[in-house]
């Protein structure tokens, strides 16, 4: 019974990471026959093309009797985002950097191309990954490896973690060169280790869905607001794989260190585990 109910767990995922990955490119596909996607509206496409798999994962939640993953507290808002209060401030100073480091007569983009870039970063980077790596893969790996275990809260984290961090290879297919999507996809696995561990410990998927998108407007604002260079170019020219593996390190001990014993209970308050043993909540 333990294995089938592991390989239904595997299918179920493995489908949900199909749609994540391969969807993008169908709505790409279709848009294209109504627009010509370019610099100037590539943010905007972004939403276009994001709005519909939000959709699709939350009818999935809909469909598992899972959307109290969208209208939990857990332990409140300002709890999870003060558990990840160092990616919060980390942020802040990233995005002074980036922009305190351009040139004195670099002009913002136009205020359209700006919202744009804003609502893309909330929609596609926040909600739809969160949605998918906390509220659907974390929550689903928890529920089969134990609500109420050390195990099923370590295991949870880590696998949704990993998983987080080796999608964004694929950002190769869109013309970021190797070096920077691995050096992506280290950096990504361990803050997904860590976001994973936040959520574990306040909840609330909200309060990752604003850090979450912070972090990449802070990450990517000489792009999106400043024009500075494309996405593309960005990534590709971002830190090096070994400041990664630095920031990697300090996740993962920043993941064990919201996860130590002494914080467990925490973690299953936050899901209700001492009134629902065992059960999703």
């Amino acid at each position: 019974m333990k294995k089938h109910k592991g390989a239904a767990c595997l299918i179920f995922l493995a489908a949900v990471l199909a749609i994540l990955i391969f969807m993008p490119y169908l709505w790409a596909f279709l848009l294209k026959k109504f627009m010509t996607v370019t610099e100037d509206n590539y943010f905007f496409a972004t939403v276009l093309v994001t709005l519909p798999e939000l959709v699709i994962f939350t009818g999935i939640l809909a469909l598992r009797k899972r959307l109290t993953v969208l209208t939990r507290n857990g332990r409140g808002i300002i709890n999870t985002l003060l558990a990840g209060g160092f990616m919060l401030t980390f942020s802040i100073i990233l995005l002074m950097a980036n922009v305190m480091g351009l040139s004195p007569d670099r002009k913002p983009l136009p205020a359209m191309q700006i919202l744009w870039f804003l609502l893309s970063m909330i929609l596609s980077a926040g909600l739809r990954e969160e949605l998918v790596f906390r509220g659907i893969m974390q929550n689903t790996l928890r529920e089969y490896f134990g609500w109420g275990t050390k195990k099923g809260v370590y295991l949870s984290v880590f696998i949704s973690g990993a998983v987080f961090g080796l999608t964004h290879l694929v950002n190769i297919q869109s013309g970021v060169t190797v070096a920077g999507a691995v050096s992506q996809a280290i950096g990504a696995a361990g803050m997904g280790f860590y976001m994973g561990a936040i959520y574990a410990r306040g909840g609330s998927l909200w309060a990752l869905v604003i850090l979450h998108s912070f972090e990449d407007i802070a990450a990517l604002a000489g792009s999106g607001i400043f024009g500075v260079s494309t996405i593309t170019q960005a990534i590709s020219n971002g830190a090096g794989i070994p400041s990664r593996l630095v920031t990697f390190a300090l996740y993962t001990a920043l993941t064990l260190f919201l996860l130590r014993n002494d914080k467990l209970q925490e973690c299953y308050d936050a899901f209700d585990i001492r009134k629902k043993k065992q059960q999703s909540p």
